[in-house]
C-alpha cells in the first residue's frame, strides 16, 4: 500500500495502468474495471488487485506460501513509482492477512468464539478471559537499532467455502507494518524501503504462527 497526496482515480484509471507499463499486457482482467469519482479498482485473474483512491494505491496479491520468496506486486509497485516520480509519496505499508478455520485446525465447535478459544487459559494465559470476538494488539519490533511499528488486528469472521458453498467459522489476523517518511519523501526513499516487505513478512509469519496458530495445534 502506497500513501500517496492528491491522486485522481479518473486518471489513474486501467487505460493508465495498461499504457504506462505499469501492469503487463498478458495481465487479464477478472471482472469490468470498476471507475468511482473517489476510487477505481482492477481485479486480474493472477489473484492480483489494485485500488487507487485518493490518498492509497493498495495493491494485493494472493499467495498460499507462508514465506513467499517473491511477490509480483512489488515489481508492480516499483513501475509505478518509476512511471510518477512526480507524486507525493507519504509512505509505505505492508499489510498481510490470513485466515484460521475451525476444520483446519480443530477448534472445537462449541467454542463460542476462535478470538476468545485463543486467548483462552489453555493456549495463552493462566486465568480465564471475557469473551472476545475481536482484539488489537500493538508490537514494538527493533529492526537495524530502529523501532518498526507492527500492529494486529484478531477477528472472528464467517468465510464463505467455495466447495460447499457454505459459511465457515474463522478467525482473520490481518496486520499492519508502516513505513512513514517524515523526512522529505522522495520516490527514491520508498524503493529504498521496499525490500523490507520481506522482513516484515518474515516477522508476521513467526509472530501470526508462533504465538497464535501453532498454539492451537499443539494444545491438542
Amino acid at each position: 500500500m502506497l500513501a500517496v497526496e492528491n491522486c485522481n482515480p479518473k486518471i489513474i484509471n486501467s487505460s493508465f495502468y495498461y499504457q504506462s507499463g505499469i501492469i503487463s499486457q498478458e495481465w487479464k482482467l477478472a471482472s469490468p474495471p470498476i471507475n468511482q469519482a473517489d476510487a477505481s479498482q482492477l481485479q486480474f485473474t493472477n489473484n492480483i488487485s489494485i485500488t487507487t483512491e485518493p490518498q492509497l494505491i493498495i495493491f494485493t496479491e494472493t499467495y498460499q506460501e507462508r514465506r513467499p520468496k517473491q511477490l509480483a506486486i512489488v515489481e508492480t509497485v516499483k513501475r509505478f513509482i518509476r512511471a510518477l516520480p512526480n507524486m507525493r509519496y507519504r509512505g509505505l505499508g505492508v499489510n498481510p492477512s490470513t485466515f484460521c478455520t475451525v476444520e483446519e485446525n480443530n477448534i472445537p465447535v462449541e467454542a463460542p468464539s476462535i478470538v476468545n478459544y485463543l486467548f483462552s487459559s489453555e493456549i495463552l494465559s493462566s486465568q480465564p478471559t471475557p469473551h472476545l470476538s475481536g482484539t488489537k494488539i500493538t508490537y514494538k519490533l527493533e529492526r537495524n537499532s530502529q523501532v518498526q511499528w507492527f500492529y494486529l488486528d484478531i477477528e472472528d469472521v464467517q468465510l464463505r467455502s467455495e466447495k460447499d458453498n457454505q459459511r465457515h467459522s474463522a478467525v482473520s489476523f490481518k496486520g499492519s507494518f508502516p513505513h512513514e517518511l517524515f523526512d522529505a519523501p522522495t520516490p527514491e526513499s520508498i524503493l529504498k524501503v521496499l525490500p523490507e516487505w520481506e522482513i516484515d513478512l518474515q516477522a508476521y509469519d513467526e509472530i501470526v504462527h508462533g504465538s497464535f496458530i501453532n498454539s492451537i495445534n499443539t494444545s491438542k
